[in-house]
């Protein structure tokens, strides 16, 4: 990694040259910019888009000088501004590529983000119980990368929604080395991974769960006990809620209470959950036949009047469909 320019996109941004000895200084403004860039650089990005991703409320034309002004500064901040006073020194080759339509990032700069997806995705495509040990030393070190949410201190929409994919599959990650340990009897590595997926969301009671499991496991049900009353209280303050009776059930059984340890729900397959969607999406599809006929009849008197109340066109909704056809009923 050393001869390539070094990306860490995950906490505050840090960029490091090929050349460098420490990293660039960069405004938030070209640290947004070059993010925005690296995470679509497997394909080049016109410039339109870019506009609309920052400068979307301006004029044309506006937008088009601002991004052309960021563009040269961030291209003046790659390639070293203290380079133009000293002629002897080497220039170095600046990552962006800039063209009259559109822009891109060389792909063989090194990305912690792009490292990370790409080591996560493969690995998890493998259940748990069929890891190497490579493999989960491979997926260990690319949650090490997660050294902070992305773009922690940026705020761009465009950003918060990357932000919350990589929590999510960080979330993934953590969930497969707990069932990874889990499976093979090393508890206290299964709950650290299970306290770091709380860290991330404490209102996974799934995890919580399984916490409690692996101390009564473990025969520290004291603890188990403690991580029920930790559920229960964070989903009262937060949610107003009670847990599951999934989670009383499995607390019964660390009291003593039941006998027998109630079984983990089966995780469905990927076939299971393609089947899932594929029958959500018949629903939807038939939902939408309904709305539109009701919408047709409702909406519309024999000469064309709008009917007094009816939702205008396009506005239906499946809670207002139902509502209509109980009044038909009545």
């Amino acid at each position: 990694m050393s001869n390539c320019w070094q990306f860490h996109l995950f906490g505050q941004v840090r960029v490091v040259g090929a050349s460098e000895d420490g990293p660039l200084r960069l405004s938030p403004l070209s640290q947004s910019l070059l993010a925005y860039l690296l995470l679509n650089r497997d394909h080049r990005v016109s410039r339109q888009s870019v506009i609309d991703a920052f400068w979307r409320d301006q004029p044309e034309q506006r937008g088009r000088r601002s991004l052309a002004t960021a563009l040269w500064r961030l291209r003046r901040s790659l390639e070293g501004a203290d380079h133009e006073c000293d002629t002897s020194a080497p220039r170095p080759e600046s990552p962006l590529q800039v063209g009259d339509t559109s822009i891109r990032i060389d792909r063989n700069c090194w990305v912690d983000v792009v490292q990370f997806e790409r080591t996560a995705r493969s690995i998890l495509a493998v259940p748990p119980e069929q890891a190497t040990t490579h493999a989960i030393r491979g997926l260990q070190d690319a949650v090490a990368l997660y050294r902070g949410d992305l773009l922690e201190e940026h705020a761009d929409e465009w950003a918060v929604r990357e932000r919350e994919r990589y929590q999510l599959l960080l979330q993934d990650c953590l969930a497969y080395l707990l069932r990874h340990y889990a499976q093979h009897g090393a508890w206290d590595e299964a709950l650290g991974y299970g306290a770091m997926l709380l860290e991330q969301d404490v209102l996974r009671e799934d995890i919580h769960r399984e916490m409690m499991r692996l101390y009564a496991r473990s025969g520290r049900r004291a603890l188990a006990m403690r991580q029920y009353e930790a559920c229960r209280a964070v989903l009262a303050t937060e949610l107003g809620v009670a847990p599951m009776d999934e989670t009383q059930r499995l607390m019964d059984w660390v009291t003593g209470t039941s006998a027998e340890e109630p079984l983990a729900p089966t995780r469905p397959s990927l076939g299971d959950l393609e089947e899932m969607l594929q029958t959500a999406l018949d629903a939807q599809r038939a939902l939408q036949v309904v709305i539109d006929e009701l919408r047709r009849q409702r909406t519309w008197t024999n000469v064309g009047a709008p009917v007094a109340g009816a939702p205008p066109a396009g506005q239906w909704t499946p809670r207002e469909a139902v509502r209509s056809v109980r009044g038909h009923a009545s």
